[in-house]
């Protein structure tokens, strides 16, 4: 009985390996935006390491643009539906490797409410396994990692960061990766900046 269960769980720790892969081989890469920088403008696009960057180099641009107001950055029940719900796939709380530090979750809350607050795109421009850091602010870092060249509206994103601290938050603090069945996921990690 004592060898079935070593096995038993040797199987279950192998499974949890394999269900949760490292992202220590992916590169980090500049994040690209492309949005409008007036109301109703023309999309143009933007490099940096993250959207407050991104916002910065808009606003030396256009000094009266401003953020769209989207107090949507509540909580959501897991029973909440979304459009995209149905290309969500697994999340993992306190992942392994170069990611598994925690960050502040009321800055993660931040930096979800200033990729609410834009229309455009995020993406990721370099591929296989390249990771870009979308938003960061006091240290607490929120990545858009990805196999190809990827664009998707920033507020989708925000949505995955926010599931994130829906399951994960353990108080202050939080650490996570949401998957996409379009072969990207979303990482929330401490990152220095």
């Amino acid at each position: 009985m004592k060898s079935f269960t070593t096995i038993l769980l040797t199987a279950l720790l192998s499974a949890t390996s394999l269900a949760t892969p490292s992202l220590d081989d992916h590169t980090i890469v500049p994040m690209t935006y492309t949005g409008p920088i007036t109301p109703g403008g023309q999309h143009m696009p933007f490099t940096g390491d993250s959207i407050q960057e991104i916002h910065s180099q808009i606003k030396a641009l256009n000094p009266d643009f401003e953020l769209t107001d989207n107090s949507a950055v509540t909580k959501r029940k897991s029973s909440d539906s979304d459009s995209d719900s149905d290309t969500k796939g697994n999340l993992i709380c306190n992942i392994p490797g170069r990611f598994s530090d925690t960050a502040q979750t009321f800055w993660i809350r931040s930096g979800i409410k200033y990729l609410k607050g834009l229309e455009g795109k995020c993406g990721v421009s370099k591929g296989p396994k390249s990771c870009a850091r979308i938003s960061c602010s006091y240290n607490a870092g929120i990545f858009l990692c990805n196999d190809e060249e990827l664009h998707v509206k920033c507020s989708d994103l925000a949505d995955y960061a926010n599931d994130i601290i829906e399951r994960c938050d353990e108080g202050e603090y939080v650490n996570g990766q949401e998957f996409d069945d379009g072969n990207w996921n979303i990482v929330v990690a401490e990152s220095l900046c």
